[in-house]
């Protein structure tokens, strides 16, 4: 009972993140908060289906992985560096 209700609350805060928010970061965040819903309730549901859980879940991080990468290199970009300590003085 209880993961049913877990994954039933991490899907509709998926949901509502997806649906809430105007940037792309917190709509991607949203996106991976649903899936883990559905996985959640997929465990719940399906007992015999432990290949494709693992599967999705390495497609989670591989979705992760790739959009932090993207950040990263878009920030290098733009500023020429990833030094955090240099970005800080952009706050005023």
């Amino acid at each position: 009972i209880l993961m049913g209700a877990t994954g039933l609350s991490t899907l509709l805060t998926g949901m509502f993140l997806m649906v809430n928010r105007r940037k792309a970061i917190s709509q991607v965040i949203g996106f991976l908060i649903l899936e883990n819903g559905i996985l959640i309730l997929s465990l719940r549901i399906a007992r015999g289906l432990p290949f494709v859980i693992e599967i999705a879940v390495l497609l989670d991080i591989l979705l992760a992985a790739m959009i932090f990468g993207g950040f990263i290199q878009s920030i290098h970009d733009i500023y020429s560096h990833t030094d955090v300590s240099r970005m800080r003085k952009l706050k005023g």
